[in-house]
């Protein structure tokens, strides 16, 4: 996991813990890891607040069912986990993205995916200047 702009990771998330970037690991057979067998979504945050997040979780839940993924997360423990990720690394009110990534974990050799593992994590990068352009294009749906 790599920081924007080179700022460092403060505190990482993975499976129900809290991790300091240099505490933090990841299994050497996990499938994400191996053979990329996982997906992410990269969510911005402007003052503390995910922007556009039910597109953000519907697409990670939807691109999770699309590859049998195991993802059993609700959108408000999800949302839960990002708050205190943002509290964790004092960006309560700033401005940021975070990545959160689920694979389908460790597993044996070969392609065919293993039965019922997963391994979710998401790391927060804090950005210092926010470029937007004034087109009329929006990634998300609902967010007009």
């Amino acid at each position: 996991m790599k920081a924007i702009i080179g700022l460092d990771i403060i505190m990482i998330y993975i499976n129900g813990k809290y991790f300091s970037q240099q505490e933090a690991t990841i299994a050497f057979n996990d499938r994400g890891f191996l053979l990329g067998d996982g997906v992410f979504e990269t969510m911005r945050i402007y003052d503390g607040n995910v922007f556009c997040f039910e597109d953000h979780y519907d697409r990670l839940k939807n691109s999770a069912e699309l590859l049998e993924i195991p993802f059993f997360m609700p959108a408000d423990e999800m949302i839960q986990i990002i708050k205190t990720l943002l509290a964790k690394n004092n960006l309560n009110d700033k401005n940021a993205s975070i990545r959160m990534t689920l694979t389908r974990g460790a597993g044996p050799r070969g392609l065919l995916p293993p039965e019922h593992h997963f391994h979710i994590s998401s790391s927060l990068n804090k950005l210092q200047k926010i470029t937007r352009n004034n087109s009329n294009l929006f990634l998300c749906k609902n967010c007009q």
